[in-house]
């Protein structure tokens, strides 16, 4: 019996956004579903997250920080 290959995706390789259904006022891992683990206790964005090891899309939104300051 031979198990199914994974897509890069499907082991959190290709980083995506954090927002399920888009609503940007939620966070979740889109892998795994925790909300927990994907910042700091002081408030930084962690890079994967700290539960399952998805890579998190933190772009679109850290461009706007950066045009606003």
């Amino acid at each position: 019996m031979s198990l199914p290959i994974q897509s890069r995706e499907e082991v959190g390789v290709l980083p995506r956004l954090p927002y399920p259904d888009g609503d940007r006022f939620i966070l979740a891992c889109p892998c795994c579903g925790s909300g927990e683990y994907l910042t700091n206790w002081d408030g930084n964005r962690n890079d994967y997250c700290g539960q399952c090891g998805q890579k998190i899309d933190w772009g679109e939104e850290e461009m706007k920080d950066g045009m606003d300051s």
